[in-house]
């Protein structure tokens, strides 16, 4: 099935509809209207129908995003996206959780601020995120061997890691001096 999408797929529309395949559109409509005569010739259209539609359901999760939950997430109430792990940790995680933590690790992650701190006998690190936004560190990820916990950021122009340190006070992290 995959060689016959791959080539279906220079068929494709553009604009909104980007990533639904013509051919979808085409077997509905025939389907639809009942240009198509043979039976068979009928099932195998709705079997392609049914196959693209399912390949392109992240389009539409997609499409939805963007057309749909991003013009009404402007009027809705907001919370805020970028938590650092000492907010975390004081105000919610660890007043719930802390009897439950056995790890001497806690790795955090979605709330898009690379940061790592050190509290109640635990360090708490939080990997950050690959997503470019104003203000916040991209491209970051957590490295943990037996030397220790490590937040390191990915410089494309160096095409190499950037080890990240990090005050107690201050959250935003600086690129260490080597």
């Amino acid at each position: 099935m995959p060689s016959v999408m791959a080539k279906l797929s220079f068929l494709t529309v553009t604009g909104p509809l980007k990533g639904w395949l013509f051919p979808v559109l085409f077997a509905l409509f025939l389907v639809l209207y009942r240009m198509v005569q043979i039976s068979l010739v009928r099932y195998l259209l709705l079997i392609l129908a049914t196959v693209a539609g399912v390949f392109a359901i992240p389009k539409l999760f997609t499409l939805f995003q963007t057309y749909v939950w991003k013009p009404l997430s402007k009027f809705a109430v907001k919370k805020p996206k970028y938590k650092d792990i000492k907010t975390i940790i004081e105000e919610e995680y660890y007043r719930r959780e802390k009897d439950t933590i056995k790890a001497n690790v806690v790795v955090f992650g979605h709330t898009h601020v690379p940061d790592m701190h050190e509290e109640f006998e635990k360090v708490f690190v939080n990997s950050g995120g690959w997503v470019r936004e104003e203000g916040v560190h991209c491209n970051t990820f957590v490295y943990i061997d037996k030397e220790g916990v490590f937040v390191f950021r990915w410089d494309e122009e160096k095409e190499e890691p950037e080890h990240l340190t990090f005050d107690q006070d201050n959250t935003f992290p600086e690129v260490a001096q080597t």
